[in-house]
């Protein structure tokens, strides 16, 4: 994997240079170790030729929560929320608005310390 970008780097580089809306989430990886909880989010940009799959990394983890049942498409990215707050990094995969701020009807979201975006030349 190459890193293309981490954290206030990786916002920018989500959101000016590339567009999650319409890609496919393939994997959710949830991992603990001794330096705390990562979760990795495989993603498939359904759009984009030249980086065709891209690795989220949620690195110290302090709150997540994931939804879904089989009567919906897992999973697709209709609306993404990604910003950085006085306490590390928001991501939610299914925001109620399109604000930068933490609402409580925000789903599948991640709350984190820190992100990093990679190139994903694996099969997940």
């Amino acid at each position: 994997m190459e890193l293309l970008a981490e954290n206030d780097k990786a916002i920018l580089f989500l959101t000016d240079r590339m567009n999650l809306i319409s890609s496919l989430i393939t994997t959710f990886q949830i991992n603990y170790s001794g330096e705390g909880l990562t979760i990795d989010v495989h993603i498939t940009l359904t759009h984009s030729i030249d980086l065709p799959k891209v690795l989220l990394r949620f690195g110290g983890v302090t709150e997540y929560q994931f939804y879904w049942d089989s009567s919906h498409y897992f999973y697709n990215i209709t609306f993404c929320k990604l910003f950085d707050n006085e306490t590390g990094y928001y991501c939610s995969f299914d925001p109620f608005d399109e604000s930068e701020q933490i609402n409580d009807q925000d789903n599948d979201y991640i709350k984190a310390k820190a992100i990093q975006v990679y190139m994903d030349k694996g099969t997940a």
